[in-house]
């Protein structure tokens, strides 16, 4: 059952990632400074990783239909448009989608991707997906069960998923950063996500350690 407190919390993601969507955009893109690109190639690694990690799981043509929770400005929605995917993505943030948007419009047939604000799994999308991605989207979730029961309502096949990993100096670098900045953060360990997925039901699943973060691969069973 979802609380005031949950929403609270909601707000204060979407806030956040609202008012960072430029800077955020730029991780990914050119426009950062020499100095911000050396700390992004020494510090960042494992959202590179990830990056091909994910775009390599999702590249099966029998996977057509893809929900990307958590969007953000659309960086993996333009790569699965590119492998002529459909793309629904979900977030919290209109800056965020602004930025997906302008970076899809005109370069895709507009009935191939779709951006929705809103939060997940509260959002009723009134359609199944095959598969999902859930990139840097746990860092910010109180109820990651609530969140695995929305996929497989939503889901037919698989789903990949980042996890911030709790222990390094990067971790406690980080927690203190977006505590100043009010947004809630929350970590993992391997065995947190293998109890998240025991107490949810999923039992073919793979973790793969990106060194910030844990990768999970997991199938779905469709009713």
């Amino acid at each position: 059952m979802k609380t005031n407190a949950d929403d609270s919390e909601i707000r204060q993601v979407g806030d956040f990632f609202h008012s960072y969507a430029v800077d955020f955009d730029s991780i990914y893109g050119g426009r950062r400074n020499p100095v911000s690109r050396l700390i992004d190639r020494l510090f960042r690694k494992s959202m590179r990783l990830r990056f091909q990690r994910t775009l390599s799981d999702l590249s099966d043509p029998i996977l057509q239909s893809i929900l990307d929770v958590g969007c953000g400005s659309g960086r993996y929605a333009v790569e699965l448009l590119k492998m002529d995917k459909e793309v629904t993505g979900i977030d919290l943030a209109p800056g965020m989608l602004a930025i997906a948007e302008r970076a899809c419009k005109g370069l895709f047939p507009a009935d191939r991707y779709r951006f929705i604000l809103g939060s997940y799994p509260d959002t009723v999308l009134g359609r199944r997906f095959d598969a999902a991605l859930l990139i840097g989207f746990f860092d910010y979730v109180q109820d990651a069960d609530a969140v695995i029961q929305g996929l497989k309502r939503d889901v037919e096949r698989l789903f990949v998923a980042s996890f911030p990993k709790a222990s390094g100096v990067l971790a406690l670098q980080r927690k203190i950063r977006y505590r100043l900045r009010n947004c809630p953060l929350y970590f993992y360990t391997e065995a947190d996500i293998h109890e998240l997925m025991d107490r949810t039901g999923v039992v073919n699943y793979r973790i793969t350690d990106l060194g910030r973060d844990l990768y999970l691969r997991a199938e779905l069973v469709s009713a």
